[in-house]
This record gives structure tokens, sequence and C-alpha cells, in this order.
């Protein structure tokens, strides 16, 4: 639920049409990216040996609507080929895809300019308040976010309307003004499943990290940004 959101729809980059499992000392993680977003999620597992293989999006979507969200075990196991998931009397068959999977480790960013520890429901809540005015131009007209002081200020300017808005953050030393698709900048917000979230920038130009204020290993976000005029 957290990762199938960044899987992608691009045939001609069929590994990236699936989410990578990786299991490795007991931690299963997993991995979803398409090109312009990364979606990695960890939780501890049940397993006796190590191992890392490609699932269908299409059949990570299916599984997360018939599985109850509750502490139901799943399990699944896994041959040269197929992934089958056993859950209370439902079981499902899936093709594992083939192929290596990108090195997502290497673009994950090791060192940040600006932090910013914010509510979850505030930031998505400035997010969300720009949904109306992206609808039909969210490729042509990004949402820039302003990060300056103590202030946090989102803005959109599209053939239906404008935005404004902003948020009283903790003070930092140095400014940002970074454009985000505001699809993408949404989609990751809201697989945040937890109240704080640290929001990190290595500049303009570079992606944002997003990650949980406490227990930071459990999930990691990762949007790429996209240029923005001198008008905003």
């Amino acid at each position: 639920r957290q990762t199938a959101y960044a899987v992608s729809t691009r045939p001609e980059k069929i590994t990236l049409t699936g989410s990578l499992f990786e299991i490795e000392d007991g931690n299963l993680t997993v991995v979803s990216l398409d090109g312009f977003r990364m979606a990695l999620r960890k939780e501890k597992v049940n397993a006796g040996v190590n191992n890392k293989f490609i699932i269908s999006g299409k059949t990570l979507s299916d599984v997360s609507k018939i599985i109850k969200d509750d502490e139901t075990p799943v399990t699944i196991k896994i041959t040269d080929k197929y992934a089958l998931f056993e859950f209370e009397n439902t079981k499902i068959l899936s093709r594992l895809i083939e192929g290596e999977y990108f090195n997502y480790k290497a673009i994950i960013p090791k060192d940040f300019r600006v932090l910013t520890k914010l509510q979850l429901r505030d930031i998505l809540n400035l997010v969300e308040r720009t949904d109306p005015i992206v609808s039909v131009d969210i490729v042509k007209n990004p949402v820039k976010l302003t990060i300056e002081n103590n202030i946090l200020a989102i803005d959109c300017v599209t053939s239906t309307g404008k935005v404004h808005d902003v948020l009283e953050i903790d003070s930092t030393d140095e400014k940002i003004e970074i454009g985000f698709n505001q699809r993408y900048l949404h989609e990751a917000l809201a697989a945040c499943e937890c109240d704080e979230i640290l929001m990190q920038f290595n500049g303009n130009l570079n992606p944002c990290i997003i990650k949980p204020a406490e227990g930071e290993e459990d999930f990691l976000f990762m949007v790429l940004p996209v240029k923005i005029n001198s008008e905003g």
C-alpha cells in the first residue's frame, strides 16, 4: 500500500512495472520507482533465507485490495518463476518479473542542507488545497514550495486559478525554492502512515526525501523536482 503508487506504467522498462522485494537477515525491503519518484518500505519478516525478486505492480494492487487491514498473517512462497500469496482461505499465484532491478541505493542522497519536521496533516492539507486548480494542468503547472526562515509556502498558478498558502515551521538557515508535480508530491504524502514527517532538501534541483520523524528507517519516499519559471 505504501509503495505501489510509485510503480512504473511504462512497458519498455518492464522491471520497473513491478516492486522489488529484497529480503536480507530477516528484514524485508519493498521498493517501487518510475523515474520520477521512489517509494521504499521496510519491515521485519520471518524468512529463513536471503532473497530478492520482482512482483508485478498489478498483482500487488490486487493483493492489497483483498488483504484485510489487520494482523492476518500472509505467507509468500517463491520459486524461480512464480510467487504464491497465501492468507486465510485465499491463494494468489503470480509470475515473477525477470531481470535486474535498478540500483535504487545509488540514487538516495546521503547529505542534506535543509531539514524540516512537519505534522503530516498540516503539509498534506496544504498540498490537497491545490487539487482543484491543478487537475487540468498538472503536468504544465507544478506546485512551488518555498522554505525561508520559519515559513513553508506553496504556490500554484494554472488556467483555472491561483493558490498561495503558508505553514509555520522551525526556522531554517537556507532558502529553498523548488517545484514538484503536484500529484507525485500528494501521493507520497498520502502514503505516509505516521503523525510527523521529515522533509529533507539539498538545493532547488535535487530530490526531496520524506521520512517518518520517528523510526526513520521504516519508509523513505523520494520525489524529483521539476523546473519552475522565475514567476513561480
